[in-house]
């Protein structure tokens, strides 16, 4: 019996880390990004969610949807340059982002013991699984634990280095080597001049970079997902369009009952966990974003459950924010005894 934890953004900003989509804007707009020619494009499409939902697959979208605009082969150069450098400069704030944690030795193993603790201990889902075995089962039968980290920061390789994890899977890449961002596929180029340009293609269509660049990383986690997992959890990620691909392979999964059951961790910060109908409404909208193929199939609807604001990392995001404190309390007294000396 196999697990595998797909984990996002989501645990990146629990943990206490800049991570959102507009945290990365303001750091770009303090630097003066944007008062340079060479951003233009990025500001633009910026600017038109930045009073939206704070997702990362917004802005992807965005650079699907912008494509629209281009006209010309010079627009076509100018805007897969501009791309690069954002990448780049996304590279360059994640590490800074990721330099705010103190690796403290012991505090880290830590976190990692609590990770590991998370993950494989089941117990509070007793009642997603009551329908056809229980949680004390599946702890006593589980044969590997694995995680696909959508994210490129390298907290979640920290954590559970000093663990026994069978395998974390890096699917878009790290900020230390390339990171793969952009779209799910080309009918999310809204160009029909441009959505079959290879170029483009390579450089905005998620599945075709990992196909050309990371061939191994594709096949290794699809075979994960297809062929190799019992039980899936979802944690800190949105479930957008722009990863659409997954979503589908596991639905498919599903379908051939490889995937017994898929839990969503969902947080939403405005949401009343008294009110049960809303809570409930909001478990069905979460559901039929991610089933987009067999929602109506009341068998692999039934096999996806909705957890909202899930607490199964607090213990870990406790450690990470004190690891975080604790450097910013060494700054400090490290810049109050140079302004003394």
């Amino acid at each position: 019996m196999n697990i595998t934890y797909l984990i996002g953004n989501g645990f990146d900003i629990s943990i206490g880390l800049h991570t959102k989509y507009e945290q990365f804007y303001r750091h770009l707009t303090k630097k003066n990004k944007f008062n340079k020619d060479d951003f233009d494009i990025t500001r633009n499409i910026m600017n038109s969610i930045e009073n939206g939902d704070d997702l990362w697959s917004d802005f992807e979208l965005g650079l699907g949807n912008y494509v629209e605009r281009i006209k010309n082969s010079e627009r076509l150069e100018q805007f897969i340059e501009e791309k690069f450098q954002i990448e780049n400069e996304l590279k360059n704030y994640l590490k800074l982002q990721e330099e705010r944690i103190e690796w403290n030795l012991d505090r880290a193993k830590e976190a990692g013991i609590e990770f590991y603790k998370a993950v494989k201990e089941l117990n509070y889902l007793e009642d997603v699984f009551e329908d056809y075995t229980s949680c004390s089962y599946i702890n006593s039968k589980f044969d590997s634990i694995n995680v696909i980290n959508f994210n490129y920061t390298n907290v979640i390789e920290r954590i559970v280095e000093n663990i026994n994890l069978d395998e974390v899977l890096y699917l878009h890449g790290k900020v230390d080597r390339n990171i793969i961002l952009g779209v799910d596929d080309k009918e999310q180029i809204k160009n029909m001049i441009y959505n079959d340009n290879e170029e483009m293609v390579l450089s905005m269509c998620k599945r075709d970079m990992m196909n050309h660049d990371s061939k191994k990383r594709l096949k290794n986690a699809r075979l994960l997902l297809s062929e190799k997992t019992d039980y899936v959890f979802i944690y800190g990620l949105s479930v957008g369009e722009t990863d659409r691909f997954w979503w589908d392979v596991i639905e498919d999964s599903l379908k051939t009952g490889n995937i017994k059951k898929v839990v969503i961790f969902w947080y939403d910060a405005n949401i009343d966990l008294q009110l049960r109908t809303k809570v409930r409404r909001k478990k069905e909208s979460v559901k039929r974003k991610f089933l987009k193929k067999y929602y109506n199939d009341e068998n692999i609807r039934n096999n996806v459950e909705v957890i909202i604001n899930s607490d199964i990392f607090n213990s870990v995001q406790e450690v990470i924010k004190e690891l975080i404190d604790m450097k910013e309390q060494r700054e400090q007294r490290e810049q109050i005894l140079r302004s003394i000396r």
